[in-house]
């Protein structure tokens, strides 16, 4: 971005900051910032947050320290092209000593956003074989998807972090473009696989009401969709304009980068996509509003009768302790009592009876089971951390009555 100047890396720290601002906000209103200390259950999640933050604050950074530059060094003209920022590769000695880590800064944004793409791809991918194959899950820390998780994280920052400085940096420009340019790969590979689980969801969706599922539940999972397709969009308006500006830097001529006007089109386009896909992060990491199906009821689906898939699909129980694993149900206090299940991917048949019973009705109203009301009830978001505590109860209550008769 040979053309980038001071007023457009203001524009860029001011994004980040908007941001940034949104990210403390929302999650202030959702409880406090609690959810940022991480707990035995909710440590995964408060992980994500913590990389989401960590992300945007490089990016302000990095735009800061640039804008710091260029306003000092201001504009130069070159003969018949005019009135043009400085360029790198006359930086005085001071200022050159900021290249160093403010490409480390950005290289760690990158990293971090294309980490957490990737996680959201395989957590979801390991969900969806955790319905459809409940005797083979295993929970989402102990699945090969999240060693695969952690795997891809250290090659993505590998790369991430050494490819801009292969071969000559003596051209900061260049620098800058092959930084631009792995980013944006590394980003479109990781976007393709996670648009993969946009694709399937729909099918999951399905697994999960014929799974039994609550409605809260199910319109927990809609909403999440619809809202991470979205997202997904401006994760392509953020990723191709970095593709576009690194390809074209590392030439020569470079006439996209020394066109002002495109330029300028290109990194307010990456940078507006990247600070919507952040706000939008944090909105699904810690959702605050959502529809719920009833107030202070909840409604417990009964199994269609001889549907042999949906037996062979996780019970709600376990969805919602998927769920809370990965960071997306809350209510540590509520769920503890799933741990000590020994089948806690077990089919509905293998359970045994279930809550309804009645054939009669499709639906019916849970009073005297304290568990999952208790769950649900917090939730109107639905994912909404109340201070109050609430008290453990049983998941399900069985009362056998056997009944001897004696004939004289």
């Amino acid at each position: 971005m040979a053309e980038i100047n001071g007023p457009n890396l203001c524009i860029v720290a001011l994004f980040g900051t908007t941001s940034l601002a949104f990210l403390t906000y929302h999650t202030f209103k959702f409880d406090g910032c609690r959810c940022l200390v991480p707990r035995r259950k909710e440590w995964f999640r408060a992980l994500m947050i913590y990389m989401l933050f960590l992300s945007n604050v490089c990016l302000i950074v990095w735009a800061s320290g640039w804008c710091y530059v260029k306003y000092q060094l201001g504009w130069v003209r070159l003969g018949p092209m005019g009135a043009r920022p400085w360029p790198s590769s006359l930086f005085p000695s001071p200022f050159d000593r900021f290249n160093g880590p403010l490409t480390v800064l950005l290289g760690i944004c990158y990293t971090l956003q294309a980490s957490l793409n990737a996680q959201e791809g395989l957590y979801w991918y390991h969900l969806m074989r955790a319905v459809r194959r409940p005797q083979a899950s295993k929970p989402w820390l102990g699945s090969k998807y999240y060693y695969a998780w952690i795997v891809i994280s250290i090659l993505v920052a590998a790369i991430q972090l050494s490819v801009p400085w292969i071969g000559d940096n003596s051209n900061l420009q260049v620098q800058l473009s092959k930084e631009l340019l792995t980013g944006g790969g590394l980003e479109f590979i990781v976007l393709c696989a996670a648009t993969v689980v946009v694709l399937k969801f729909p099918r999951f969706l399905k697994d999960v009401k014929a799974s039994g599922a609550g409605p809260d539940v199910q319109i927990r999972l809609y909403t999440y969709h619809e809202s991470n397709k979205i997202r997904n969009l401006f994760r392509i308006s953020f990723t191709m304009p970095l593709l576009v500006l690194g390809a074209d830097g590392i030439t020569a001529a470079a006439p996209l980068n020394m066109n002002a006007i495109v330029s300028d089109l290109l990194c307010a386009t990456t940078v507006g996509s990247l600070c919507i896909v952040m706000m939008l992060s944090i909105m699904l990491y810690l959702p605050r509003s959502a529809p719920s199906a009833v107030h202070n009821k909840v409604m417990v689906g009964q199994m269609p009768p001889h549907a042999t898939q949906a037996n062979q699909l996780a019970s709600g129980f376990a969805l919602m302790s998927l769920l809370r694993e990965g960071g997306q149900w809350e209510g540590d206090t509520e769920l503890d009592v799933l741990d000590k299940d020994e089948a806690p991917f077990a089919t509905a048949e293998a359970r045994g009876t279930s809550w309804n019973t009645g054939a009669e009705e499709k639906w019916h109203q849970v009073h005297d089971v304290p568990q999952v009301p208790h769950i649900l009830d917090q939730f109107t978001s639905p994912i909404a951390v109340h201070s109050e505590p609430t008290p453990r109860g049983p998941v399900e209550i069985r009362i056998q009555v056997e009944r001897e008769i004696h004939e004289d």
